[in-house]
């Protein structure tokens, strides 16, 4: 009896380049998780969280690519999509991208995709898409000035030394952030109790604005009610600073016979936390002047917010 070979017979898959595997990659690891109506916050305020989402998409760069230093070999036969931040030439505003270029041909910019409010959208109007989509990239984010974070020598047509200083700044500075993402067990998660932590939040800022007394108390089980704002608001508080609301920091009040706000704490005073406490306040009112201009149909871009960035560690708190 003669026996029968049992080969495993496979089909070899071909190779995704460099630029298939940064997309697939980014598309399981990061843009399903990013929390695309605090992005658009976030490019109204200070810029943290899209610093932060930034920062993942040039890891990821990297570890696909292989390094931060790319030319005509990388990619798809020179080919890539990086990730890059747009500034609209006309209206100011801000928004994350991914860039399609062609470094076989000194960096030739090929496409955009847009990280907006509605998700990652494609330049271009495309058959069946939705009207607000059209107007926000339309009207909002063209045309545009653009950069990247890779390093590119042979690109003739990006020029670091000529970008918008809001663009250096996010340039020098976004690999110090890292944002968190929300990931479906992390949703689960939130759920509990986030109806009593949105209302907290909620009536925290309308104390603010009407200037009455706002009392730190925990919310979310252990997470005190004025850090949280911070939070909420992508306002940037050193991490002294931040211990010491969470854990002296008793309640914010308004002096009428002053005409200043104050506060009650434990322990050690802080000489900079009032400084803090006024950039909170300013965002919550201007949170509050944004969301009246939608109520009424208008969407205005906001006024530039890019200040130099702080030393933390020099600070007091």
């Amino acid at each position: 009896m003669e026996g029968k070979s049992d080969m495993n017979k496979t089909i070899m898959q071909p190779t995704k380049n460099a630029t298939e595997r940064y997309i697939d990659f980014i598309n399981e690891n990061i843009l399903p998780f990013v929390d695309y109506d605090r992005l658009h916050t976030s490019y109204r305020t200070d810029m943290v969280y899209a610093k932060g989402v930034l920062n993942l998409l040039h890891e990821a760069m990297i570890k696909v690519y292989g390094d931060e230093y790319l030319d005509r070999h990388d990619g798809d036969e020179g080919f890539v999509t990086i990730p890059g931040v747009i500034k609209g030439t006309k209206t100011g505003n801000i928004c994350l991208a991914l860039l399609d270029l062609d470094l076989s041909s000194s960096g030739e910019h090929w496409g955009t995709h847009f990280l907006c409010k509605y998700g990652v959208v494609e330049q271009g109007i495309f058959e069946g898409q939705d009207k607000r989509i059209i107007e926000l990239v339309g009207n909002f984010y063209q045309p545009y000035e653009y950069c990247y974070t890779a390093s590119i020598p042979i690109d003739h047509h990006v020029d670091e030394d000529t970008l918008p200083r809001e663009l250096k700044s996010i340039l020098r500075t976004f690999r110090n952030y890292k944002a968190e993402l929300t990931r479906p067990a992390d949703i689960s998660e939130q759920n509990t109790g986030k109806a009593e932590y949105e209302k907290a939040i909620k009536t925290a800022e309308s104390k603010l604005m009407n200037k009455e007394e706002l009392t730190n108390i925990d919310v979310l089980g252990d997470k005190s009610l004025i850090a949280q704002l911070f939070k909420e608001h992508e306002i940037a508080v050193p991490p002294k600073t931040l211990a010491w609301i969470n854990s002296s920091l008793q309640s914010v009040f308004y002096s009428a016979e002053r005409e200043d706000w104050s506060f009650y704490y434990s322990g050690r005073k802080s000489t900079v936390f009032i400084d803090y406490f006024e950039r909170l306040l300013t965002a919550v009112q201007t949170k509050q002047q944004f969301e009246e201009m939608t109520q009424n149909g208008v969407d205005e871009p906001p006024t530039d917010n890019f200040a130099e960035e702080e030393n933390e560690d020099d600070m007091e708190i």
